[in-house]
Parts: C-alpha cells; sequence; structure tokens
C-alpha cells in the first residue's frame, strides 16, 4: 500500500511511503500516478515557483519520497504559490484513495492555515 501524508506546522511535510503492488512491476498504474503526481509537484516548486534547496528539500527514490517546504525561508507570494500547488496535490491523493482504496492511503494533518 502507499501511504502519503501532508502535514503543515513549522514547515510543509509530505511523505509518500510504499508501493501499491496493484499489477506486474512495470505495469502498475497506481503507482505510475501517484509517482508521477509526486514528482510533478517537485518539479512545479523547483521550476515555477524557484524554491531553492534551502527552501525546499525534496528526496525521490522508489517506495520512498520525502519533500521538506521550509515556511519561514519563503515570500508571501511563495507561500501562496506553494500552499497552492500542495492542496492540488492532497486533492489528487484524495482521488486516488477514492479510486484505489486497497492500494493508497492519504491522510492531511497540521492544519492548512499558515
Amino acid at each position: 500500500m502507499i501511504r502519503v501524508r501532508i502535514t503543515k506546522n513549522r514547515q510543509w511535510s509530505i511523505e509518500v511511503t510504499g508501493h501499491a503492488e496493484s499489477g506486474p512491476m512495470g505495469y502498475d498504474i497506481v503507482c505510475a500516478g501517484v509517482s508521477a503526481l509526486t514528482i510533478q509537484l517537485v518539479n512545479a516548486l523547483t521550476e515555477l515557483v524557484h524554491l531553492d534547496r534551502r527552501q525546499c528539500k525534496h528526496r525521490l527514490q522508489s517506495g520512498n519520497a520525502q519533500i521538506l517546504v521550509r515556511w519561514d525561508y519563503l515570500s508571501s507570494k511563495a507561500q501562496q504559490e506553494t500552499e497552492l500547488l500542495i492542496k492540488a496535490f492532497g486533492l489528487s491523493m484524495q482521488e486516488m484513495q477514492k479510486a484505489y482504496p486497497e492500494f493508497v492511503s492519504y491522510h492531511e494533518g497540521g492544519g492548512w492555515n499558515g
């Protein structure tokens, strides 16, 4: 099972762990979908919002992705853009959980407000 957790306290923390195992390796559409959305989030944060390594740390490995965004290092505009992207990612993960509840578990905590 893939477990996705988003928390926000002094920083945003996104963790994606596990494997869906909904199909043979290379043909697992659930894993491919979650992986694509996770990589897209990192790309959007670094290439569109222009967060640097001090502001956004990430590690993407098979079965284990972690993204940490230091809220206090962001401008007001970057905070708004980052929050929008992370909320969109969360909505996508909610839909993945609805569509594939036996393969995806999504949880958010720590609140959504600054």
